[in-house]
């Protein structure tokens, strides 16, 4: 199903006001340099203290997800909602094998989405996450079902990041030893 982007717009504020009532912030992004389309920026709730965020240790503080209705081929009946995030921690310390298996190894309880790891224009290894919410085309999105998949979102990401700042850190004072 194609949507426009005012059809995208109109689902994503509608997701967008849902999300910001249950206090977690969320704003719809316009197609232009930050959005390739329109999209959904949402702040994953997290465990992690926010009392000391500044301009300056925003993008390591924050979790940001993105958000964006899928086009599909009619005749669609259902519609999707993908939702998208990096984990900002160092996976560097770990091997190739080290990182895929202990991706493996989360994947396996997380109940929303999966993690998987790709490599950025800088070679860099960079942990992701993705999940998608689904729902019947002809009806807007259960705000629900959506609030739910970034809660377990949240969830994951802080279990994720500590695992691989836990790993980090291990790494390191295992340096120190030697």
């Amino acid at each position: 199903m194609a949507y426009t982007e005012e059809e995208k717009k109109e689902e994503l504020k509608r997701l967008a006001e849902f999300l910001n009532s249950v206090e977690i912030p969320a704003e719809v992004l316009e197609k232009g340099p930050y959005a390739a389309a329109v999209s959904l920026l949402i702040s994953l709730p997290t465990v992690e203290d926010q009392a000391d965020l500044t301009e300056e240790n925003a993008a390591e503080k924050l979790h940001l997800a993105t958000a964006h209705l899928v086009d599909l081929e009619e005749p669609a009946t259902v519609k999707y909602l993908s939702l998208y995030t990096q984990v900002r921690a160092d996976a560097g310390v770990l091997s190739e094998s080290e990182l895929l298996s202990l991706i493996n190894e989360i994947n396996q309880g997380v109940r929303v989405g999966h993690f998987y790891c790709s490599r950025v224009e800088t070679g860099e290894r960079m942990v992701q996450y993705r999940a998608s919410v689904m729902g019947a085309a002809e009806l807007p999105l259960d705000e629900g079902v959506a609030t739910s998949a970034v809660l377990e979102m949240g969830i994951g990401y802080d279990h994720m990041k500590s695992v691989l700042t836990e790993s980090a850190h291990s790494e390191k004072r295992e340096g120190e030893k030697e």
